[in-house]
């Protein structure tokens, strides 16, 4: 069974990239006081840690995505393609923005898709 392109895309800039070396130093956590529990500042510093780290994996997972918006757009699509085809309906664009409103969201959910298991 062959791998889906973004699969072996994002595996080999978590092995090969700075990728990797990025992900290890994020993952440098604050350590804890002797009774096992953090201070508020600490805590902040944490949250901090892990949501720069979401973001980042989020852009990367975009960045990634965005040439792919032919192909996520008829995975997102599929569903309604059955009902447009019995109606014989199409997609239409009401603003001028909607174009690429549409492929910027589009990247956000695969992004997010694909960048889910790092950022968890």
């Amino acid at each position: 069974m062959q791998r889906p392109l973004l699969f072996v895309l994002a595996r080999w800039l978590y092995n090969k990239a700075m990728l990797g070396k990025i992900v290890r130093g994020l993952k440098q956590r604050p350590k804890p006081d002797h009774e096992g529990q953090m201070e508020l500042v600490e805590h902040l510093a944490e949250l901090r840690t892990r949501l720069v780290r979401s973001i980042f994996f989020l852009a990367i997972g975009m960045i990634l995505t965005f040439n792919l918006f032919v192909e996520m757009f008829h995975l997102l699509a599929y569903p309604l393609a059955p009902i447009l085809q019995r109606v014989g309906g199409t997609y239409a664009y009401t603003n001028i923005t909607e174009p690429f409103l549409l492929r910027m969201q589009t990247a956000f959910i695969s992004g997010l898709a694909m960048a889910f298991p790092f950022v968890i």
